[in-house]
């Protein structure tokens, strides 16, 4: 059975990978920040991890064992400080690489979405 460790697991579009992983039989590990996002992920069959995109104790215990990361969540709001947007979409990402490849993980699959506030692409993954 492959196992899973899911960032952004609690919100539309991991919330949505965490059911079909499941459903498929995955183990799914799924990283949150509060109560409500551990009961909701055990209600499920997931294991909750809790921590943010700066937690890297929560990462390595996340990737224990895990065959895939999938990388759903990001700092995703029009009014943040630059810095915040940084610490949490690139450094976060940055250091999730570095504990799954530390772990021997596979396989890492990066899934986001970026635009300006008129809704154009504005992305450079080159910076990660």
């Amino acid at each position: 059975m492959a196992v899973a460790f899911i960032t952004g697991g609690t919100g539309l579009l991991g919330g949505r990978l965490v059911e079909t992983l499941l459903r498929e039989g995955w183990t799914v590990r799924a990283l949150h920040r509060s109560t409500k996002d551990a009961d909701r992920l055990r209600a499920l069959g997931a294991e909750p991890v809790q921590g943010d995109l700066a937690d890297v104790a929560a990462f390595r215990g996340g990737l224990n064992g895990a065959d895939v990361v999938f990388h759903c969540a990001a700092l995703f709001t029009m009014w943040a400080p630059p810095a915040e947007f940084e610490r949490a979409n690139v450094q976060g990402t940055r250091d999730l690489l570095a504990v799954a490849s530390a772990a021997g993980v596979k396989r890492f699959v990066q899934i986001g979405a970026v635009g300006d506030r008129n809704g154009q692409a504005t992305g450079d993954e080159r910076r990660c």
